[in-house]
């Protein structure tokens, strides 16, 4: 009824009553202004709202259509009459772009939407780039240099580079600032090769684009090779010489080595050695051993590092000619009737030399001893040899013969006579190699007898095995069968019988032919090698600081280090240090054995570090009191 009344009052004006402040607000009015210091990225924009006497709320929407998509934050217009003048800054905008925007208010009466208004930010200028200089130019690696201008905006820099104009590496993309000058801006690159020419060039980038500067190119350093010069041969002898020179690294990890030969093809070299990595020259030298007596010999240095190889020069020398061996036949001793020791002396006159004896019932011989070698130094050497074999009461002729590279040389033909054949007493003591195991028999060939047993050394004799026959092995003269007995076994036999052909073993002992020396490769042949020894078991004294040849076969076997790694006679060094079990084709105790002229076969090759071979182990229990002279 009241709100009746009221509006009749108003629309007559008979009743003159105020009206209340909620009647009398209206919803905001508002006009959108124009855009003001537009940038590339920024523009503040304006407009007016009238909140019409309540408190009202405005804010702007913009974006690149009229679909807006953005807006600034509300700010609060406080009730007032006439209009106001609002605006707001707008960043991060991407330049040359047209942009939407317009005015927008509310309050609790109602909303306004400005009209639409359009701005364009400005277009910046993609950076400006200079490509400057390679600086620190190097075999591998230089650094780029050049400048960005980034004009005002944000921009990032690297370096293209390659050894075409296609380029195909880069470095990390830096930032060059968004200033309005030119900075300089280098990088560093490296794994350049040698030598060559490269090019490059400076690109930068912003948000107005990219901008690629020009093309330069620069060369690394060439690498400088090796330098080898080739010296003279020194000491020269027969069979050896050293020869020496110079080599300059020029700062790369150097190796060197010889090469040498008959001819300037060479053929041969010295293993490649280290000459360092610095820039001076560094004398080298090499040592030839097992040349040709009388040979003129072609050799230079070689050179090699990663820069490159360098070959000097080719120089000569001539190795002295080598005398054929001189021999001397001397007397047969322990001459009994089936075998006699023939005896002499050899001067190997610097040569690797063999000998053997020849012997028969005239002075054309017709048999000969088995062929051993001695070391090339120089000197006499005392050698020996047993003529098995022979008849009882018969006049023998022998000599010695030996042979070098430079020739043959025959010693005076000599004489002996064999003794007439014993009648061997009841009981026989002997000692010897066994040669053949058979059911109930074996089969010996003597080296040591007992003192009224001489006339059995040297034979080799067949004695019966029975079933009474004690056999028994080693120190603790275990019992074994006869089948376990092998042919080079060393056996003690006691026998009994009427003569050599009808012995019957009482008792038979085998002895280990174990033998043990330490020391260092000299040589490596296709059949044997040489050892200096410097350690040997208590059986094998006789051998120590000698340079002993020990023979090998299919049956060595060859180790290596404390895990025993299985090596072949292809790996073996000279100067390695070694350990060799070995037997011998004779007995060490025998008293008429000579250690250099018996053959030694390697059973076991323990390579080992020079320092590292182990104390002398043996089952010898008695030292050998014989000499030796060296070999």
């Amino acid at each position: 009824m009241r709100r009746m009344i009221l509006m009749l009052a108003i629309f007559t004006g008979s009743v003159a009553i105020a009206a209340p402040a909620w009647a009398s607000a209206l919803a905001p009015t508002v006009a959108t202004g124009s855009a003001a210091a537009v940038t590339a990225d920024a523009a503040v924009i304006g407009g007016t709202v009238t909140s019409n006497g309540a408190h009202t709320s405005y804010w702007f929407e913009y974006g690149t259509s009229t679909s807006y998509g953005s807006q600034t934050q509300k700010a609060d217009v406080r009730g007032s009459v006439g209009p106001k003048a609002v605006f707001a800054r707008l960043k991060g905008l991407t330049p040359g772009t047209l942009y939407h925007f317009r005015l927008d208010a509310t309050n609790n009466v109602g909303t306004a939407n400005g009209a639409d208004q359009t701005f364009t930010t400005l277009t910046l200028p993609a950076p400006t780039v200079s490509t400057g200089t390679a600086l620190s130019v190097s075999e591998r690696g230089a650094k780029l240099t050049g400048t960005v201008d980034p004009n005002g905006a944000d921009t990032t820099y690297s370096f293209q580079y390659g050894a075409t104009s296609s380029y195909g590496s880069q470095t990390p993309a830096r930032h060059a600032g968004s200033g309005n000058v030119a900075v300089s801006v280098s990088a560093p690159i490296g794994g350049l090769s040698a030598g060559t020419v490269y090019h490059y060039r400076l690109v930068a980038t912003n948000g107005a684009g990219v901008t690629d500067g020009a093309d330069q190119t620069f060369t690394t350093v060439a690498a400088a090779a090796p330098v080898a010069v080739t010296g003279a041969a020194s000491s020269v002898t027969a069979h050896q010489a050293v020869l020496a020179g110079t080599v300059t690294p020029n700062g790369f990890a150097t190796m060197y080595y010889f090469q040498y030969g008959s001819t300037t093809g060479y053929g041969s070299r010295t293993g490649s050695r280290y000459a360092g990595a610095g820039q001076g020259s560094v004398s080298v030298a090499a040592h030839l051993f097992g040349l040709t007596p009388g040979q003129a010999y072609h050799f230079r240095l070689v050179a090699k590092s990663r820069s490159g190889e360098s070959d000097g020069a080719d120089q000569t020398f001539t190795t002295s000619s080598a005398p054929a061996p001189v021999v001397v036949t001397g007397q047969a001793v322990a001459v009994n009737a089936k075998s006699a020791g023939l005896v002499g002396t050899v001067d190997p006159n610097g040569s690797a030399t063999k000998y053997s004896f020849q012997y028969g019932t005239t002075t054309s011989y017709g048999s000969q001893t088995p062929m051993r070698s001695l070391h090339s130094k120089s000197g006499n050497r005392t050698v020996l040899a047993t003529a098995n074999g022979l008849s009882p009461q018969t006049l023998y002729h022998y000599r010695l013969v030996a042979t070098n590279s430079s020739g043959t040389t025959d010693g005076a033909d000599a004489t002996f006579t064999t003794a007439a054949a014993v009648v061997l007493p009841h009981q026989q003591w002997f000692a010897g190699s066994v040669s053949a195991v058979g059911s109930s028999s074996l089969t010996v060939g003597v080296l040591w007898t007992g003192p009224h047993d001489g006339s059995l050394n040297g034979q080799t004799l067949t004695v019966a095995v029975t079933s009474s026959t004690r056999i028994g092995q080693g120190s603790h003269n275990t019992p074994i069968a006869l089948a376990s007995i092998q042919a080079g076994d060393l056996v003690a036999i006691r026998a009994s019988g009427d003569s050599a052909s009808s012995l019957t073993a009482s008792r038979i002992h085998v002895y280990c032919n174990c033998h043990w020396v330490g020391g260092t490769i000299s040589s490596v042949g296709a059949t044997s090698i040489g050892v200096r020894v410097d350690r040997t078991g208590p059986y094998d004294t006789v051998l120590k600081d000698q340079n002993v040849t020990i023979q090998v076969n299919a049956n060595t076997v060859y180790l290596q280090g404390s895990h025993h790694r299985r090596i072949g006679l292809g790996d073996l060094r000279v100067g390695q240090g070694i350990g060799v079990v070995f037997s011998a084709d004779g007995f060490f105790k025998a008293p008429g054995f000579n250690p250099s002229t018996a053959t030694f076969t390697a059973k076991r090759i323990h390579v080992w570090g020079r320092r590292d071979v182990p104390e002398p182990s043996s089952d010898a229990s008695v030292s050998a009191q014989v000499s030796v002279s060296a070999g």
